[in-house]
């Protein structure tokens, strides 16, 4: 283990932006090092990016921005 990220994952978990889910995900799919992500296509990874970390919307922050033009008149 390195950095808590099991053997196997630690080449993925170089790239920046990529946690240990997200290498997960990678390594679940068959993408076990950097140079079988640099040949997947931008499609695939978005397909195993959006089912390791759901997307998800802050409701409340657009919420207070209306808000807060509404009563700004802005």
């Amino acid at each position: 283990l390195a950095f808590g990220v099991r053997r196997e994952l630690t080449e993925l978990v170089k790239l920046e932006g990529i946690d240990g889910r997200r290498a997960r995900a990678f390594h679940t799919a068959h993408i076990t090092t950097i140079a079988a992500l640099a040949t997947t296509s931008i499609q695939q990874i978005a397909r195993i990016l959006r089912s390791a970390v759901p997307f998800t919307v802050n409701v409340s922050f657009y919420f207070n921005l209306n808000l807060l033009i509404a009563r700004n008149g802005i």
